[in-house]
């Protein structure tokens, strides 16, 4: 091998290397960025060249397969660019097959594992936020390169396929943006970049998306209850067995006709309870958590009657509807 082509595959090898490194940092620097911070920036009316970066890479990180399969194209073509070096300057210095294999195990692989995994992805979790925008260029670039070429769209549709066929036997399968979004967050819990708290708030609001209002009410046989042809004597009676807030207030057919606070009932001992109700916010029991939430709001309600085809089987507070995204909240 002449020196000349000593240097050609030397530099081929030190591509190969450095593009490696380059891929692996990008794909930790993904599950490191603060994409708060990152959707403020790409927001920003300023649209100086740090916002279009930012916008570019919001963009890519926004279709979580598509970025990965970019990388993984660009990683495993600079892993072949390396070994083609290596190769070819073991082979110019005269070693055998099992030679090269010998030295590639005991000194190339353990010096790749540093300089192309270990120290890239630590540079990149600790300083993603200052990084990746400036690598959204390339990103970009690389996505249409790769899809020119077909490699990109290549890729997906074996990877759409293998998950395709995997659904059909596995109902646990990831079959949804939302869940892949969560597989690609959780993928950053084992490089270190979210804690286990963070991780649960993540599963948390994966699966408030599949609850319904009646899995967190309070079944309407514990719920206390007025009728509204009681005496005074009668409620006030219950009222001091049973202290709470508000109770609902229902006929003789035992539908919900109004509720009552317990405020009113002690301010006016002389009215009686059909005069002091008001008429409650009802939720149907199928009503999904989200909108549930979005429907109190909107009203400005508190807590609803859950009901079934007009029936009541259940009260809701604003604080049953956002435990199962939070966790347990305390009450004074």
């Amino acid at each position: 091998m002449t020196p000349a082509e000593t240097l050609i595959w030397i530099g081929v090898a030190l591509i190969g290397v450095a593009l490696s490194a380059l891929f692996s940092g990008m794909e930790t620097g993904v599950y490191g960025l603060n994409v708060v911070r990152l959707h403020v920036a790409a927001r920003s009316t300023s649209r100086s060249a740090r916002e279009r970066r930012a916008a570019g890479l919001l963009a890519e990180i926004e279709k979580p397969d598509q970025l990965l399969a970019t990388l993984l194209i660009g990683n495993n073509i600079a892993n072949y660019l390396g070994a083609i070096g290596v190769s070819a300057l073991l082979t110019g210095l005269g070693l055998t097959d099992w030679g090269i294999v010998i030295v590639n195990a005991l000194v190339l692989t353990p010096l790749l594992f540093i300089f192309g995994e270990t120290l890239p992805k630590d540079f990149f979790r600790s300083s993603a936020d200052r990084v990746m925008p400036r690598l959204a260029p390339l990103l970009t670039g690389l996505r249409m390169l790769f899809t020119i070429t077909l490699a990109l769209p290549i890729v997906r549709g074996f990877g759409a396929l293998v998950t395709k066929s995997l659904r059909g036997s596995d109902p646990m399968a990831v079959a949804s943006t939302r869940m892949r979004v969560v597989a690609l967050l959780k993928e950053g819990r084992r490089h270190g970049v979210l804690s286990d708290s963070q991780t649960a708030l993540v599963d948390r609001a994966a699966r408030l998306h599949e609850q319904r209002v009646q899995d967190v009410m309070t079944p309407w046989s514990r719920v206390i209850e007025l009728q509204a042809d009681w005496s005074r004597e009668r409620v006030d009676l219950e009222a001091r067995k049973h202290v709470h807030g508000r109770y609902p207030v229902i006929d003789r057919r035992s539908r919900v006709v109004g509720e009552v606070r317990s405020i009113d009932l002690w301010l006016h001992r002389d009215s009686a309870v059909t005069s002091l109700m008001t008429t409650p916010m009802t939720l149907d029991a199928e009503t999904p958590i989200v909108k549930a939430i979005q429907l109190l709001r909107s009203s400005g309600a508190r807590h609803a009657v859950v009901t079934r085809r007009d029936k009541p089987v259940g009260f809701i507070a604003e604080r049953d509807l956002l435990e199962p995204l939070l966790g347990e909240i305390a009450t004074r």
